[in-house]
């Protein structure tokens, strides 16, 4: 070591700067291999404290989620799907029913479409045996219901009954999803009629479909425009109601046409918006617009209009599969930048209320123009 060699030395020597330095630069380097070789030795005894949670759960028995597409993936992990999915450890037979244990226990969680992707995995094994293919197609067909693909539902259900003519619970599904697929395909029929018969207009000019009138909006997504239970003839919509000072916005999953527009702000702002800080927000200190998509404008809302009037005027147009409306205080600043924001064939606001997901959810009954209530929950 050098400390040692000069130590020993009898001989003084002077010491130039450049000297220092160059004694210094060699003290470090020596220090800096040292430490290296105290962390390479610390790490190889066992995981960094600092991370040791880290490393613990990239181990398979200790694991809380699973590998995402590029991890690097642990080899004992490896082994232990090989020892599941690999065709040389497993017969046919063995794979199809891992893959439909797989399945379950995506239905029981409800995760219905990781359920046909795993009974679709177990069939394309094609084993031998036709109780677990039948079994395979009547799961997949109980999930394909659950998501509402009905056609695929009933098509898997009368491919497990040839398979299995005697499969009492495949026939039993397969006469419920007959059933429900007649009733929603002449409930649809009824609808499409009243809203060609009321002249709504949809951006996109396609026909009516199912697909075209279902919510693209997560809080509404289950909440489609439909019939009123009661007399089964007022159409019942979804809606959101957006504030472009706050980006935050209200959706109200069940709006009857025959409301107007004054009753549902009554009822939205019996109690303050808690964002309202400056107490700006009341019914009579509203103005509600909607834009035109399609022309990059922005029309002003006659209050005393119900929402089947509103929805008659030539500029509105449904917006994924929803009504979307903007409330803004009267004669105020924020009003004034609304109007003259330019609109370029693109929703001016809605996105960024989505994204920072500030929601309230109305729900419960159908509002009815005679009860002049929407309810906030």
């Amino acid at each position: 070591m050098i400390m040692k060699s000069l130590n020993n030395s009898k001989d003084k020597k002077e010491w130039t700067e450049q000297d220092r330095l160059e004694l210094a630069a060699k003290l470090d380097a020596e220090l800096d291999e040292f430490i290296d070789g105290l962390e390479k030795k610390r790490y190889e005894e066992g995981w960094p404290e600092d991370r040791w949670q880290e490393e613990m759960e990239k181990h398979p028995f200790f694991m809380r989620k699973a590998p995402q597409p590029g991890d690097e993936v642990h080899p004992m992990l490896v082994g232990l799907q090989n020892l599941k999915y690999d065709p040389e450890e497993n017969t046919k037979e063995e794979l199809a029913l891992n893959y439909k244990e797989d399945g379950n226990f995506y239905m029981k969680h409800k995760k219905f479409r990781m359920a046909v992707y795993s009974f679709t995995e177990g069939l394309k094994v094609n084993c031998d045996n036709d109780d677990v293919q039948a079994t395979l197609y009547n799961n997949r067909s109980a999930a394909q219901f659950f998501l509402k693909n009905y056609r695929s539902a009933l098509a898997d259900a009368q491919t497990a009954l040839s398979y299995k003519p005697n499969y009492i619970e495949t026939a039993r599904n397969h006469r419920k999803q007959l059933i429900k697929a007649k009733r929603d395909l002449e409930e649809f029929h009824r609808l499409k009629d009243a809203l060609e018969e009321r002249q709504v207009k949809f951006e996109c000019k396609s026909s009516i479909t199912m697909e075209l009138i279902k919510p693209k909006f997560s809080p509404l997504e289950d909440f489609p425009v439909h019939f009123d239970d009661d007399d089964q003839k007022t159409l019942i919509w979804p809606a959101a109601f957006s504030y472009p000072e706050f980006l935050f916005s209200d959706f109200q999953q069940q709006l009857s046409e025959e409301v107007t527009m004054f009753d549902c702000l009554t009822s939205m702002f019996a109690e303050p918006l808690p964002q309202d800080k400056g107490g700006q927000y009341f019914v009579n200190n509203l103005n509600v617009y909607y834009e035109n998509r399609k022309l990059g404008t922005v029309h002003k809302v006659d209050l005393e209009k119900t929402i089947k009037e509103i929805m008659k005027e030539k500029s509105f147009f449904i917006t994924g599969g929803a009504l979307l409306f903007y409330v803004v205080p009267k004669d105020s600043q924020i009003e004034k930048e609304f109007i003259n924001t330019q609109r370029r064939g693109t929703l001016t606001y809605i996105h960024t209320f989505f994204d920072n997901r500030y929601i309230h959810i109305h729900s419960g009954e159908a509002v009815k123009a005679a009860a002049g209530s929407v309810v906030r929950n």
